[in-house]
């Protein structure tokens, strides 16, 4: 009789152990909507920068391959904008929160990066982060004028990202 361990039935000391030799984009990608335990596990711990390279144990390794292997149906964040994702978390914590959402935009994907704050823009990009256009956000709330139709034309298709970060902690 084989018995078998997946990534979930792991405990919460053990992914904390894991993340402590991980580089915080890393962390992200590899883990974050996986499942909803997992994702309220990152979102208890600190991300942080390592600055000093380390050797990473081979569990940690293994723990990667199970979970990329586990989330191959998973929804994918573009490189460009998992890199921006990075330097938002190894950043301060804004308010209110930066978050991705993706959208159907004139037949192609695009993806809508919110400000943290009032007075700017509300990127749209492409999928190698090609800036299309900011339909909302700035001065005037109605973004830079490039799209006018976004709000009419674009389908959303998901919420992808929300700095799950909180002043309230």
């Amino acid at each position: 009789m084989s018995s078998y361990t997946h990534i979930e039935d792991l405990s919460n000391e053990i992914f904390f152990e894991i993340f402590d030799y991980l580089h915080a984009l890393d962390i992200f990608t590899g883990f974050n909507s996986l499942n909803k335990r997992i994702s309220s596990v990152l979102q208890i711990i600190p991300l942080h920068k390592k600055n000093e390279s380390m050797k990473v144990p081979i569990i940690c390794f293994i723990l990667i391959d199970i979970v990329l292997l586990s989330t191959s149906a998973k929804t994918e964040i573009p490189t460009c904008l998992q890199e921006k994702i990075a330097s938002v978390l190894a950043g301060p914590v804004l308010n209110p929160p930066t978050s991705i959402s993706k959208y159907l935009y004139r037949g192609k994907l695009a993806y809508l990066w919110t400000s943290s704050c009032c007075d700017q823009f509300n990127l749209l990009y492409d999928g190698e982060c090609n800036r299309i256009c900011a339909p909302s956000g700035g001065k005037t709330g109605r973004g830079d004028g490039q799209c006018m139709d976004f709000r009419q034309t674009a389908t959303l298709l998901e919420n992808l990202w929300v700095d799950p970060r909180s002043r309230s902690k």
